[in-house]
């Protein structure tokens, strides 16, 4: 009995991650999220915050660590935490985990804080100072990430699951249609559902641009790291990039029209 529990176990898909990635994603990451909180305000304020109307570079980088109300932390973190789970599940290529992951969390907060800084502070600097904060940022990358891997990129094998099955060429093409068509509705509903924005409650909102860059990273981040790995772009590559340029562009014309700058 112990024995085919064990068989069991093996096989399944989180079983083969080391114990280091468990104690990073599971246990430093969420750690970090959870003590900034518990520092003295003044240091939150000073290094932790950032100024939107006067950016430095410190916070820039940090504040994609910091939360200052309980509930959006609870909600981001799980968000998170599900999010890595769907990821350990799919993902077979521990180097793409490593380094794409590092440039979620090392470079990824730095374009967030940037575009913060550009978009919303055209917004609200003529009016009244605002503090950018949140981890949303980082897990919509994640977000990303699993979409990407868990349903992108098995979108390329249609067509040749298609061939394989003896399928003539006429049904294969439709059936190619039928993949870009639902790879472009994913990406616009996942775009649209993340990069609203919203109103949090007096002055604050909800940063959507910030969700939608840290999704789009999510996406292209391991699409890139497949193109170098293999030395090549292929044509479903190509519409991939395609796609996420429309859709960054509807989202551009969705940020002109309710927030023009």
């Amino acid at each position: 009995m112990n024995q085919k529990i064990k068989q069991f176990v093996n096989k399944f898909p989180l079983s083969s991650w080391s114990w280091y990635y468990w104690l990073f994603f599971y246990g430093f990451i969420p750690l970090i999220i959870l003590i900034i909180p518990q520092l003295p305000p003044q240091i939150i304020k000073d290094y932790f915050l950032l100024n939107i109307c006067a950016p430095a570079l410190l916070p820039m980088f940090l504040m994609n660590y910091t939360h200052t109300e309980l509930l959006h932390l609870t909600g981001v973190l799980s968000v998170y935490l599900v999010m890595i789970t769907f990821v350990f599940f799919f993902e077979i290529n521990k180097e793409r985990i490593r380094k794409v992951s590092a440039f979620f969390f090392v470079a990824l907060p730095l374009y967030l804080s940037i575009i913060t800084v550009i978009y919303l502070g055209g917004i609200y600097c003529p009016v009244y100072p605002q503090m950018g904060k949140g981890f949303s940022g980082i897990a919509s990358a994640f977000l990303g990430y699993f979409l990407y891997m868990g349903a992108i990129e098995r979108m390329e094998e249609i067509p040749e699951l298609l061939e394989g099955k003896g399928w003539r060429r006429g049904y294969v093409l439709i059936g190619d249609a039928i993949m870009k068509f639902l790879l472009i509705l994913l990406l616009l509903f996942a775009a649209y559902s993340i990069g609203l924005f919203f109103d949090q409650g007096g002055s604050s909102l909800g940063n959507g641009a910030a969700h939608f860059t840290g999704l789009i990273a999510g996406i292209l981040t391991p699409l890139v790291f497949k193109m170098y790995q293999k030395k090549k772009m292929s044509k479903f590559d190509i519409d991939v990039i395609f796609y996420v340029i429309i859709t960054i562009f509807l989202y551009v014309l969705y940020l002109v029209r309710i927030y023009p700058v």
